[in-house]
């Protein structure tokens, strides 16, 4: 009966151990893909999140675009209510007086007189016309795709309708933007440090039912042949040919009269889901990661007294090929009278090579001096899962250096910008 428990016991263990030994994320790589969906006219914001859901269903389950992470989706929202004003009084002169049925008719829930249908082409076409050049809330969408960027995402924009004129112009105009943040945009980036990746390389663009002429970088796009929106505007406006063959037009309440909606008719026609699932891989195979601009490599935090007049002190650098300290210098004041000194070495300061770990004590008096201080190798990002490395320095009187540890960076593979090994002593070396 002892050893039937002891293999349970034994399993248990091992179970234990595999859930404890769980990879960190290491050192200066990506988060993962981040997906945006740009909504088109007659979407509001319940709508584009009810795109969002499918989407996600989509992506994470069929598509599988990326196993390792997980991705993130969000809506690029605009508005379109002008439009809808416009459609509710002509509905009105038409002498509807149930506007259940009106906004039946607007969301393809129930089939559309012909008027209705007619109104929607024709105003389209207008809105097209003339607000090519105006972009309401576009700075918004520049900051969310920033934003995502900044912290090392991927970002894909799958883009419907109107939404094609936003994403033309955030493919022409991110690149050189400069956000909130003021950490300067990516072509700033990418001079600074030459290992950060080119914006085609990590903002991919795909276009649905798109009224553009021409989308920007090689952007694809999928229209269907008998989307009466799309039919109308390549008529009046231009806009790029359909490459879709099989039907559109669907009848409510599961597909779309006008053979126009994203989930009704894009989603819902077997041909247009794949080729949109086939775009959506390969954008994501040929994507790489930026480097995450607050991201940390290497973190090394010490506490002092600020209420006690000390003769010892400490100070440590991040030391590259050149002898220039690249870290950075944060503090936090965690309690009265207790002060956490941060030596913070950011991924994006780092370029292929050798960086040496060093610190510097000062001590005046004759008694001996023990520094202690944790060093975090994952750069102190994940706190529950990261445990760090405790440092203990036995110093003399005198200013001495040490040795603490090295880091090597090289260019990363795949999909990664940088890849980065640390090596930290077991104990301190003193330096000549």
């Amino acid at each position: 009966m002892v050893q039937p428990v002891n293999k349970a016991l034994g399993l248990i263990l091992v179970c234990l151990a595999t859930l404890q030994s769980k990879p960190l994320q290491a050192q200066c790589t990506g988060k993962g893909l981040f997906f945006f969906y740009g909504n088109g006219m007659f979407n509001t914001f319940l709508d584009s999140k009810k795109s969002i859901k499918e989407l996600d269903a989509l992506l994470t389950g069929e598509a599988h675009v990326q196993k390792s992470k997980k991705p993130v989706f969000a809506a690029a929202y605009k508005h379109s209510e002008p439009i809808l004003e416009q459609l509710a009084n002509v509905a009105q002169q038409k002498g509807t007086t149930d506007f259940e049925s009106f906004w039946a008719w607007v969301y393809s829930l129930e089939q559309a007189p012909g008027w209705f249908t007619d109104a929607i082409e024709t105003m389209t076409a207008e809105a097209f016309q003339k607000n090519t050049m105006a972009f309401p809330g576009l700075q918004n969408h520049f900051e969310a795709y920033a934003k995502a960027i900044r912290q090392g995402y991927q970002v894909i924009l799958v883009s419907h309708s109107q939404g094609n004129l936003y994403a033309n112009q955030v493919m022409r105009k991110l690149p050189q933007y400069v956000d909130r943040s003021l950490t300067g945009s990516i072509v700033d980036k990418r001079e600074t440090n030459p290992l950060y990746p080119d914006f085609s390389e990590i903002f991919a663009n795909i276009q649905v039912a798109t009224p553009v002429s021409e989308t920007v970088l090689n952007s694809p796009w999928l229209t269907f042949k008998d989307d009466l929106i799309m039919a109308t505007v390549r008529k009046t406006v231009g806009a790029l040919p359909p490459n879709l063959e099989t039907p559109g037009v669907g009848a409510p309440p599961r597909g779309d009269f006008l053979g126009h909606s994203f989930t009704k008719a894009y989603l819902r026609n077997t041909e247009s889901r794949q080729r949109f699932l086939e775009l959506i891989k390969k954008s994501a195979e040929t994507l790489r990661y930026p480097i995450g601009y607050f991201d940390s490599a290497l973190l090394i935090e010490h506490s002092i007294r600020t209420d006690d007049s000390k003769a010892e002190a400490i100070r440590f650098r991040y030391l590259n090929s050149a002898g220039k300290d690249v870290g950075s210098t944060d503090e936090e004041r965690v309690e009265p009278g207790l002060l956490v000194q941060k030596r913070i070495l950011d991924c994006f300061a780092l370029q292929t090579g050798e960086y040496e770990i060093e610190a510097e004590t000062i001590v005046d008096h004759h008694k001996d001096y023990i520094f202690s201080f944790p060093i975090w190798k994952e750069g102190g990002q994940d706190r529950e899962k990261e445990k760090p490395v405790q440092i203990k320095i036995n110093a003399g009187r005198g200013i001495n250096r040490w040795r603490l540890g090295k880091l090597w960076v090289t260019k990363g593979a795949g999909e990664e910008p940088l890849k980065v090994v640390t090596d930290i002593y077991s104990q301190p070396r003193g330096r000549d």
